[in-house]
């Protein structure tokens, strides 16, 4: 009886055995199947690269380390493992990791890699250019052309004074030598637009070394979208038509490049501390008032529609204030009520200190449009309004001006639809990027 209990009990185990064996065969083969599906629909920028490791993690420990081996651990690998955690400290980044966008992050970060291609796109501002908001869409939109057509990308703004002094790149490597010899060949493109015309010219570049690159606005852009040869280079990074405009990749490609220096970024940071702009309970409203034509910019456009402006946001802004310190459920919130304006006018900023006192968080600094004053003193301004501009990303509510400048700011908030406003004869609201289009300059 006891020898046929023991035979059953190891027939049963046999079997168990055996059928773990299969499951786990089985299991094994799905993981590679799913694998390589993951990869084939990565390739083609379905999925996340973050999903393509983790299924890559995954045979490592169940197939063999041969498959690891494999991997020549390259800078590119290297940096891989990290890839994770500088994404999820970027949050404006990492937005773009997932859903909708699954952008290819490791085919984008492959400039960190030296690199055997000696052709270039050179973005060059050496003379009156635009004010930042202008610079930086075209600076976006230059940066995607140079991906299409495989070139390395450098920045070079020397107008009103280097831009080196304030950002070192952050992720993707703007500020790379180029090399170039008696041989090199080189052209300066001032005009572009999407036509057949251009278009051919575009494909002519292939010629040239160096393409110095100073359009004035994104006339092409649509080139990206539609030209197939130039979307299918955009595809492989992750790019889809239907999320590549320029509005939707802005906050991308912006924080892929620019990086605060060390002083400015620690101005900013003091602020965000002492203004415990990172606490949850937090409220930052703001603005941006530009009136045009006034003793701090003399030489810039005139808004006759926006003589009331001041003292309509100002209001506006007063009554978000009162509603949180005013209200009995969330009295308790009016000490973490914060208000921050920028504005292209001093008396603007002086009459707003006055109204919001303790509650203002205010960046000093010279005030003037960096392409409109003289050198010297747009220089001086510079570093201010790049804050302001790095600033706007902090707010909860936001009141734009009809410009470049507030719209591009705006954009790099987390959730730049909420709470946003614009100013056009009244605080009208803005749901989505085409609502901004609905109000013409010259009704705002």
């Amino acid at each position: 009886m006891f020898w046929w209990y023991s035979t059953r009990r190891q027939d049963f185990l046999r079997t168990g055995l055996l059928i773990g064996i299969i499951w786990l065969t089985l299991y094994t083969y799905q993981l590679y199947y799913f694998y390589r599906t993951d990869v084939r629909q990565y390739q083609q920028k379905q999925y996340s690269y973050l999903n393509h490791k983790f299924y890559e993690r995954i045979l490592c420990f169940f197939i063999n380390n041969k498959y690891c081996l494999r991997q020549p651990k390259t800078l590119s690998s290297i940096y891989d493992r990290n890839l994770s955690n500088i994404l999820r400290e970027q949050p404006l980044l990492y937005q773009y990791a997932i859903a909708p966008h699954f952008i290819n992050f490791k085919s984008l970060l492959k400039t960190f890699i030296p690199r055997i291609n000696k052709q270039y796109l050179v973005y060059v501002c050496d003379r009156p250019c635009g004010g930042w908001g202008d610079r930086t869409r075209k600076i976006v939109g230059a940066y995607l052309l140079s991906l299409a057509l495989n070139r390395t990308f450098i920045i070079n703004i020397t107008w009103p004074c280097p831009i080196l002094d304030i950002f070192e790149p952050n992720i993707i490597k703007w500020n790379s030598k180029i090399y170039q010899n008696n041989k090199s060949t080189n052209l300066t493109v001032l005009t572009l637009s999407a036509t057949d015309n251009d278009y051919r010219e575009v494909l002519s570049w292939k010629s040239y070394d160096i393409i110095y690159f100073k359009t004035k606005d994104l006339g092409y852009y649509s080139m990206l979208l539609w030209r197939d040869d130039l979307y299918q280079r955009l595809q492989y990074y992750g790019f889809q038509r239907s999320t590549l405009f320029i509005h939707s990749v802005f906050t991308l490609i912006y924080e892929l490049l620019f990086k605060l220096k060390k002083h400015p970024k620690n101005h900013i940071d003091d602020i965000v501390h002492n203004y415990e702009l990172n606490n949850e309970r937090t409220n930052l409203f703001c603005a941006h008032i530009r009136i045009g034509r006034n003793p701090s910019n003399p030489n810039d456009n005139i808004f006759p529609k926006r003589e009331k402006m001041n003292i309509t946001v100002i209001n506006f802004l007063r009554k978000q204030l009162n509603d949180q310190c005013n209200n009995k459920t969330l009295s308790s919130l009016c000490n973490y009520t914060k208000i921050f304006v920028t504005t292209d006018s001093e008396q603007v900023q002086t009459y707003v200190q006055k109204q919001f006192g303790k509650h203002l968080l205010n960046i000093e600094g010279l005030i003037r449009h960096i392409d409109r004053a003289a050198q010297k003193v747009a220089c001086e301004s510079l570093e201010k309004t790049i804050l302001d501009f790095q600033m706007i990303s902090y707010c909860n509510s936001m009141i734009m001006s009809k410009s470049a400048f507030s719209f591009w700011s705006n954009v790099r908030r987390l959730k730049p639809y909420e709470k946003t406003y614009i100013y056009c004869d009244g605080i009208k609201s803005i749901r989505r990027a085409g609502d901004y289009e609905k109000y013409p300059y010259g009704s705002c």
